[in-house]
């Protein structure tokens, strides 16, 4: 303690050592609570940023009823977009069960004969594909060593797969929770959020936070239009091309664009299946479609959507989504083009005010 009962210079040190180290290990700690909750609170975020002028009106509509308006809003979520995901989870172990029976059925019943003939008259691979099946079916030793060496493989997937539905079912949970409250809540969390930026970063902050905002909006309408074509094409693809139930694989590719790579997941199988059938030309037509129409849609409406809302060149909008994809996985689809966007606010502002300060000092 100095001579006038103020403390010391290295005890005032120290205890600002104690509090940087006490707050770095609460920040862990907290890190650590809230680690499993992050990425469905990311969605709820995303999706109220989104629904966001949506809510608006319905709370204008509603006054002095905020939290029934936030309640309609959670529904809407709740049958617009769970809904659909659990029914086609559901259909999609349904159909991967029947493919199972219906592989053990090829390659161990009458029917297996049929698939090695049509797979000859597919050009260039089928020749070769019908042998190894063949060989593996003509030696039962051989086959039951192939089955024995996938059944682990299987089972693991198996595994994997029931335990992935089973953590992104508590997260859908998580985040329909959540996103109840940030609409009850959002413009005090806003309000909050805006304060501490600005408090932060000064003013500049809160605008880059504005612009963040339009361009999660922009990525998720984005999303929505490229469904839509995508659903469209592909089901126009599967009804001229003689394909079953085109309506309904038209729908689930709908539904799978909003995944990375989901709709080669329903156009190549059944472009598969025609092959297989000895429809040699609508099967390789299907391929072309899939890839040349239904999956491109998905690398040119998106960036033009985005790059439209938030004035970003396509080449950097399309950076931003497949490197956020490739980074961060489904979230990245947002992240990304978010980071790309506010780092280009910033190099425009820091531009700008580099213009700024050498005019001032020409005219000095």
């Amino acid at each position: 303690m100095a001579a006038n009962g103020e403390p010391r210079t290295d005890e005032r040190r120290t205890k600002r050592f104690l509090l940087a180290g006490a707050l770095v290990l609460f920040g862990w700690l907290l890190f650590r609570v809230v680690e499993p909750f992050l990425a469905a609170l990311a969605w709820a975020a995303i999706l109220a940023a989104a629904l966001w002028p949506l809510h608006r009106r319905v709370r204008a509509r509603m006054p002095g009823r905020a939290r029934v308006a936030a309640l309609l809003m959670t529904l809407l979520i709740t049958v617009a977009i769970v809904l659909p995901l659990v029914v086609v989870a559901a259909f999609v172990a349904d159909e991967a069960s029947r493919l199972g029976g219906t592989i053990v059925e090829i390659m161990t019943g009458p029917r297996g004969d049929d698939v090695v003939a049509r797979l000859r008259e597919i050009p260039l691979v089928g020749d070769a594909l019908a042998k190894k099946l063949a060989e593996i079916r003509a030696d039962p030793a051989v086959l039951q060593l192939y089955l024995n060496e996938n059944r682990e493989l299987l089972f693991s997937l198996a595994g994997r797969i029931v335990g992935a539905l089973t953590r992104n079912g508590f997260k859908l949970i998580v985040c329909v929770f959540a996103a109840y409250f940030l609409f009850l809540h959002g413009e005090a969390l806003g309000a909050q959020i805006r304060g501490a930026l600005s408090r932060l970063g000064g003013p500049r902050m809160p605008p880059l936070l504005e612009h963040a905002r339009v361009t999660v909006r922009a990525v998720v309408y984005g999303l929505v239009m490229t469904a839509i074509a995508q659903g469209i094409l592909a089901a126009a693809g599967f009804w001229a091309l003689g394909v079953d139930f085109p309506l309904l694989l038209g729908g689930l590719t709908l539904l799978l664009s909003f995944v990375p790579f989901g709709p080669p997941m329903v156009w190549l199988p059944a472009a598969i299946g025609l092959l297989a059938q000895g429809a040699v030309v609508r099967g390789v037509l299907l391929l072309v479609w899939g890839a040349g129409a239904v999956s491109t849609m998905d690398n040119i409406l998106r960036p033009i959507f985005i790059g439209q809302a938030t004035k970003m060149p396509v080449l950097l909008v399309f950076i931003g989504v497949i490197g956020g994809i490739l980074s961060f996985g489904m979230l990245g689809l947002f992240l990304g083009p978010v980071i790309v966007a506010v780092a280009l606010v910033l190099w425009r502002d820091w531009v700008a005010a580099s213009v700024v300060a050498a005019e001032q000092q020409e005219g000095r």
